[in-house]
């Protein structure tokens, strides 16, 4: 639901927000985004899709390593691509453990860090799958990226 403030950027939230990590936390996969995507692979495959790729920019990424690692969705969803990744919030938000997710994700995958994104989501970091490609974006700032 978008804000009524006027001054708000265009993402729901007044242009003057702090980030909340509690608020982030509400989005769990198995309440919020697995049946969503369930839902969306459901839809799909009735519409004769067989394969799709997914995008994830920033903490979409997540779900979208969730959803390349999950047996259940994998199927449909053959590929991801995460501009400015922030999976470190598996560990931060939910608890988890990024090397373990990563670990799990074993479909092509392309990340497009940028410049002062962790050098952990180059080939060979700890936070890119074997299955992927990293392209780094030297000049891009994190929060600039989607501009």
């Amino acid at each position: 639901m978008p804000s009524s403030d006027a001054q708000q950027d265009g993402d729901g939230f007044p242009a003057t927000a702090p980030f909340s990590l509690d608020f982030l936390k509400t989005f769990t996969w198995e309440g919020s985004f697995k049946p969503k995507l369930e839902a969306i692979k459901a839809h799909l495959a009735a519409s004769g899709v067989e394969k799709a790729h997914l995008i994830g920019f920033c903490f979409g990424g997540w779900p979208v390593f969730k959803t390349l690692a999950d047996a259940e969705l994998g199927d449909l969803f053959a590929s991801g691509s995460v501009p400015h990744p922030s999976l470190q919030l598996d560990q931060y938000a939910f608890g988890g453990n990024v090397v373990d997710l990563v670990a799990a994700v074993r479909k092509p995958v392309l990340l497009l860090p940028a410049g002062n994104d962790s050098a952990e989501y180059d080939v060979g970091g700890a936070w890119c799958p074997k299955s992927a490609e990293s392209i780094r974006f030297p000049d891009m700032v994190r929060i600039h990226f989607i501009l």
